[in-house]
Protein backbone atom coordinates (compact mmCIF):
# COMPACT_ATOMS: atom_id res chain seq x y z
CA UNK A 1 0.00 0.00 0.00
CA UNK A 2 1.98 3.60 -1.39
CA UNK A 3 1.71 6.37 0.72
CA UNK A 4 -0.94 8.48 -1.14
CA UNK A 5 -3.21 5.39 -0.36
CA UNK A 6 -2.52 5.58 3.41
CA UNK A 7 -3.16 9.08 3.42
CA UNK A 8 -6.82 8.81 1.65
CA UNK A 9 -8.11 6.36 3.98
CA UNK A 10 -6.45 8.24 7.11
CA UNK A 11 -7.95 11.32 6.07
CA UNK A 12 -11.67 9.99 5.11
CA UNK A 13 -11.21 7.81 8.30
CA UNK A 14 -11.25 10.73 10.24
CA UNK A 15 -13.98 12.74 7.84
CA UNK A 16 -11.67 15.16 7.34
CA UNK A 17 -11.97 17.00 4.04
CA UNK A 18 -8.60 17.63 1.83
CA UNK A 19 -9.14 21.31 2.65
CA UNK A 20 -9.27 20.22 6.37
CA UNK A 21 -5.78 18.80 6.13
CA UNK A 22 -4.56 21.59 4.63
CA UNK A 23 -5.59 24.30 6.99
CA UNK A 24 -4.17 22.15 9.43
CA UNK A 25 -0.62 21.70 8.09
CA UNK A 26 -0.68 25.70 6.38
CA UNK A 27 -0.73 24.50 3.05
CA UNK A 28 -2.99 24.49 0.03
CA UNK A 29 -5.50 22.15 -1.14
CA UNK A 30 -4.04 20.92 -4.47
CA UNK A 31 -0.53 20.10 -2.42
CA UNK A 32 -2.97 17.62 -0.33
CA UNK A 33 -4.30 16.44 -3.60
CA UNK A 34 -0.98 15.88 -5.31
CA UNK A 35 0.21 13.66 -2.37
CA UNK A 36 -3.31 11.38 -2.28
CA UNK A 37 -2.99 10.67 -6.04
CA UNK A 38 1.09 10.22 -6.08
CA UNK A 39 2.15 13.67 -8.22
CA UNK A 40 4.38 15.06 -5.45
CA UNK A 41 5.35 13.58 -1.75
CA UNK A 42 5.60 15.22 1.64
CA UNK A 43 8.72 16.19 2.85
CA UNK A 44 10.13 14.94 6.95
CA UNK A 45 8.35 18.11 8.52
CA UNK A 46 5.09 17.38 6.87
CA UNK A 47 5.08 13.52 7.05
CA UNK A 48 5.82 14.48 11.03
CA UNK A 49 2.83 16.76 11.43
CA UNK A 50 0.50 14.30 9.52
CA UNK A 51 1.53 11.00 11.88
CA UNK A 52 0.63 13.50 14.88
CA UNK A 53 -2.49 14.73 12.63
CA UNK A 54 -3.56 11.29 11.93
CA UNK A 55 -2.31 9.41 15.55
CA UNK A 56 -0.35 6.95 13.95
CA UNK A 57 4.27 6.70 14.12
CA UNK A 58 5.53 8.38 11.13
CA UNK A 59 7.38 4.59 10.77
CA UNK A 60 3.65 3.72 10.01
CA UNK A 61 2.82 5.54 7.71
CA UNK A 62 5.85 4.92 6.07
CA UNK A 63 6.18 1.04 6.07
CA UNK A 64 3.61 -1.29 4.50
CA UNK A 65 3.27 -4.29 7.08
CA UNK A 66 2.60 -2.93 10.10
CA UNK A 67 0.27 -0.21 8.56
CA UNK A 68 -1.78 -2.58 6.88
CA UNK A 69 -2.90 -4.02 10.21
CA UNK A 70 -3.44 -1.01 11.46
CA UNK A 71 -5.69 0.17 8.81
CA UNK A 72 -7.81 -2.64 8.88
CA UNK A 73 -8.49 -2.90 12.69
CA UNK A 74 -8.86 1.23 12.91
CA UNK A 75 -11.41 1.67 10.42
CA UNK A 76 -14.21 -0.69 11.76
CA UNK A 77 -13.99 0.26 14.80
CA UNK A 78 -14.25 4.22 13.69
CA UNK A 79 -17.28 3.56 11.42
CA UNK A 80 -19.13 1.50 14.47
CA UNK A 81 -18.18 4.76 16.56
CA UNK A 82 -19.75 6.87 14.42
CA UNK A 83 -22.60 5.05 14.17
CA UNK A 84 -23.37 5.33 17.79
CA UNK A 85 -22.79 8.93 17.94
CA UNK A 86 -25.22 9.66 15.18
CA UNK A 87 -27.58 7.56 17.24
CA UNK A 88 -26.58 9.69 20.14
CA UNK A 89 -26.65 12.80 18.66
CA UNK A 90 -30.25 12.46 17.15
CA UNK A 91 -31.47 11.15 20.65
CA UNK A 92 -30.01 13.65 22.11
CA UNK A 93 -32.64 16.48 20.25
CA UNK A 94 -35.36 14.16 21.24
CA UNK A 95 -34.39 14.57 24.80
CA UNK A 96 -33.68 18.22 24.54
CA UNK A 97 -37.54 18.65 23.00
CA UNK A 98 -39.05 16.52 25.87
CA UNK A 99 -36.74 18.25 28.84
CA UNK A 100 -37.94 21.87 27.27
CA UNK A 101 -41.74 20.38 27.08
CA UNK A 102 -40.82 19.17 31.17
CA UNK A 103 -40.28 22.84 31.98
CA UNK A 104 -43.93 24.02 31.02
CA UNK A 105 -45.11 21.40 33.12
CA UNK A 106 -46.94 19.15 30.39
CA UNK A 107 -48.08 16.02 31.79
CA UNK A 108 -46.31 12.61 31.22
CA UNK A 109 -42.72 14.18 31.72
CA UNK A 110 -40.73 13.17 34.55
CA UNK A 111 -37.98 15.41 35.55
CA UNK A 112 -35.84 13.11 37.35
CA UNK A 113 -35.54 10.01 34.56
CA UNK A 114 -35.38 12.63 32.01
CA UNK A 115 -32.44 14.24 33.56
CA UNK A 116 -31.07 10.99 34.39
CA UNK A 117 -31.56 9.62 30.46
CA UNK A 118 -29.97 13.35 29.04
CA UNK A 119 -26.74 13.37 31.56
CA UNK A 120 -26.34 9.11 30.06
CA UNK A 121 -27.02 9.92 26.70
CA UNK A 122 -24.71 13.21 26.91
CA UNK A 123 -21.74 11.08 27.75
CA UNK A 124 -22.09 9.05 24.81
CA UNK A 125 -21.95 11.58 22.93
CA UNK A 126 -19.24 13.03 24.12
CA UNK A 127 -17.18 9.77 24.00
CA UNK A 128 -18.15 8.87 20.41
CA UNK A 129 -17.22 12.23 18.91
CA UNK A 130 -14.18 12.02 17.04
CA UNK A 131 -13.73 15.26 15.29
CA UNK A 132 -11.79 16.84 17.94
CA UNK A 133 -9.23 18.49 15.81
CA UNK A 134 -11.93 20.20 13.51
CA UNK A 135 -13.33 21.68 16.40
CA UNK A 136 -10.83 22.83 17.74
CA UNK A 137 -9.61 24.71 14.89
CA UNK A 138 -13.65 26.10 14.22
CA UNK A 139 -13.58 27.31 17.89
CA UNK A 140 -11.97 28.48 21.26
CA UNK A 141 -12.90 27.06 24.55
CA UNK A 142 -13.77 30.84 25.56
CA UNK A 143 -16.66 30.54 22.55
CA UNK A 144 -17.43 27.38 23.95
CA UNK A 145 -17.61 28.30 27.82
CA UNK A 146 -19.69 31.77 26.58
CA UNK A 147 -22.09 30.01 24.40
CA UNK A 148 -22.62 27.68 27.59
CA UNK A 149 -23.59 30.40 29.75
CA UNK A 150 -25.29 32.50 27.70
CA UNK A 151 -27.81 29.57 26.89
CA UNK A 152 -27.64 28.85 30.96
CA UNK A 153 -29.15 32.22 31.44
CA UNK A 154 -31.68 32.07 29.18
CA UNK A 155 -32.56 28.45 30.41
CA UNK A 156 -32.83 30.09 34.38
CA UNK A 157 -34.73 33.26 32.58
CA UNK A 158 -37.20 30.60 31.30
CA UNK A 159 -38.12 28.66 34.23
CA UNK A 160 -38.97 32.25 35.88
CA UNK A 161 -41.01 33.21 33.19
CA UNK A 162 -43.27 30.06 33.79
CA UNK A 163 -45.97 30.92 36.30
CA UNK A 164 -46.48 27.18 37.58
CA UNK A 165 -42.55 26.59 38.78
CA UNK A 166 -43.10 30.22 40.57
CA UNK A 167 -46.32 28.92 42.26
CA UNK A 168 -44.30 25.52 43.33
CA UNK A 169 -41.45 27.37 44.51
CA UNK A 170 -43.77 30.10 46.46
CA UNK A 171 -46.11 26.72 47.80
CA UNK A 172 -42.99 24.78 49.22
CA UNK A 173 -41.25 24.47 52.39
CA UNK A 174 -38.13 26.03 52.72
CA UNK A 175 -36.07 22.82 51.77
CA UNK A 176 -38.16 21.47 49.63
CA UNK A 177 -38.24 24.82 47.25
CA UNK A 178 -34.44 24.95 47.63
CA UNK A 179 -34.06 21.09 46.31
CA UNK A 180 -36.78 21.95 43.93
CA UNK A 181 -34.39 25.28 42.59
CA UNK A 182 -31.35 22.80 42.59
CA UNK A 183 -32.67 20.04 40.92
CA UNK A 184 -34.26 22.78 38.51
CA UNK A 185 -30.40 24.01 37.98
CA UNK A 186 -29.00 21.17 37.71
CA UNK A 187 -31.23 20.62 34.41
CA UNK A 188 -30.61 23.70 33.46
CA UNK A 189 -26.56 22.40 33.08
CA UNK A 190 -27.71 19.37 31.00
CA UNK A 191 -29.82 21.71 28.50
CA UNK A 192 -27.27 24.07 28.04
CA UNK A 193 -24.71 21.34 26.98
CA UNK A 194 -27.69 19.50 25.32
CA UNK A 195 -27.83 22.97 23.15
CA UNK A 196 -24.28 22.95 22.71
CA UNK A 197 -23.73 19.50 21.78
CA UNK A 198 -26.77 20.33 19.21
CA UNK A 199 -25.14 23.17 17.64
CA UNK A 200 -21.40 22.28 17.63
CA UNK A 201 -21.08 18.73 17.63
CA UNK A 202 -23.15 18.45 14.20
CA UNK A 203 -22.09 15.27 12.48
CA UNK A 204 -20.12 15.74 9.29
CA UNK A 205 -21.78 15.75 5.86
CA UNK A 206 -20.09 13.24 3.69
CA UNK A 207 -18.88 15.11 0.35
CA UNK A 208 -17.97 13.59 -2.93
CA UNK A 209 -14.85 13.67 -3.46
CA UNK A 210 -13.35 13.46 -7.19
CA UNK A 211 -9.37 13.21 -7.67
CA UNK A 212 -7.98 16.52 -9.52
CA UNK A 213 -7.02 15.84 -12.74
Amino acid sequence: MGISTKLKRLRKNKQMTQQDVAAYLHVSRKTISGWENERSYPDVSMLIKLSDLFGISTDDLIRDPKMTVDDRTKKPRSRKRQTVFIATYRFNIVLLIISYLHMYDLPGFHSAITTLILLINELAVFLSYESWVNLKRRLTLLEIFGSFFMLLAVNIVINFLSSSWNSSIVQSGTYEALGMMIGRVILDMLLSISLIMVIFFRPAKKKKWWPSI
